[in-house]
């Protein structure tokens, strides 16, 4: 059986960032980087926590069949 991969999608552009096994550290740092660029707006803060980040996206199982998301 094949490993989960979850999608992580922006809540404000609808973009997708990335498909991953899990939100680990690298994955983070993708979606504040994305957050940080195309959404100057939304108020991270210097040091951001997990919750502060995430609550920024959405994030679901896909199903393995599904094309990998374009380039962030």
């Amino acid at each position: 059986m094949a490993a989960t991969r979850l999608r992580v999608v922006c809540i404000h552009c609808r973009r997708p960032l990335a498909q991953v096994h899990d939100v680990g550290l690298s994955t983070l740092t993708v979606m504040t980087t994305h957050l940080r660029r195309r959404h100057p707006e939304e108020q991270l803060g210097y040091d951001p926590t997990r919750d502060a980040i995430l609550r920024h996206f959405t994030i679901t199982p896909m199903d393995p069949d599904d094309d990998p998301p374009n380039a962030a």
